[in-house]
């Protein structure tokens, strides 16, 4: 604390719960500058940016590291008063979720990765007849040539027709998305980006709930990070957003690869 001729009370709070820490500390002085330090007190910022605080002056706390989360300035009589101070400390703790994304494809590609799937050239050729005079009835019997009962379609080119008849043109496909929401208190030693990159998703030994994140990778088989989003909190820590989505398989003329070991390369 700057020099305000305080004196520490005997009265300290610690209090933990989830992943923040808060300790508070009482002390007595002068009021005007108790005023004064309080005015000047820079919440969410360490004990070392804060030059009014001039440091953590809290046992087992790290100047360098605990955030200034509050204080009150209480007057009293005979021109003293009493400054209270909280400190807190977050820890990095990191949580991941599991959520699938709906993804529209044009019918045309709907087996279209089959050994077996739809011969997309006879297909067309069903095709052309919906627009030929007195071509219908052949076309409603799913043939590639008028009055040829040889030409009918068959296998996945007939279902895929059947479906385009009864005027499907979209099916879904559903792919996993994890998410990784976690607390950040020192930037400088932190890798952003990676955005649009092949990798598979990294994370801690951090984790709430002891996740075991081979189980949500393996729901995929390449994984593409898609989000990197960090916001800032009044309490000077900030909360890091990443988001990869898991494909059978991501082109790698579209998309670079991460660097080895690492899922969120920059």
């Amino acid at each position: 604390m700057p020099d305000i001729n305080t004196k520490e009370t005997f009265t300290q709070t610690i209090a933990k719960q989830n992943d923040l820490m808060t300790a508070t500390v009482v002390y007595q002085g002068d009021w005007d500058k108790i005023k004064a330090t309080i005015e000047n007190l820079k919440v969410g910022t360490t004990g070392k940016q804060n030059s009014s605080a001039g440091g953590n002056a809290i046992d087992g706390f790290n100047k360098d590291n605990d955030f200034i989360a509050g204080a009150v300035a209480t007057r009293r009589q005979g021109g003293l008063g009493t400054l209270q101070v909280t400190f807190s400390r977050r820890d990095q703790i990191e949580t991941w979720n599991l959520d699938y994304l709906e993804i529209q494809k044009p019918i045309l590609n709907w087996h279209a990765d089959q050994k077996d799937g739809p011969d997309l050239q006879q297909l067309r050729k069903w095709q052309r007849l919906e627009s030929v005079d007195g071509a219908w009835e052949a076309y409603s019997n799913f043939l590639t040539e008028v009055g040829d009962e040889g030409s009918k379609l068959t296998g996945d080119t007939l279902k895929l027709a059947e479906k385009i008849l009864k005027g499907v043109d979209y099916f879904s496909v559903y792919t996993p998305v994890l998410t990784r929401t976690s607390v950040v208190t020192d930037l400088e030693s932190l890798t952003l980006g990676g955005v649009g990159k092949i990798g598979e998703p990294s994370g801690s030994d951090t984790a709430a709930g002891n996740v075991d994140l081979s189980k949500l990778t393996d729901l995929a088989k390449e994984w593409l990070k898609t989000a990197d989003r960090l916001q800032g909190a009044v309490d000077g820590t900030f909360q890091r957003v990443e988001q990869w989505t898991g494909a059978d398989k991501w082109d790698e003329d579209l998309y670079e690869t991460a660097d080895s070991g690492t899922g969120d390369a920059s």
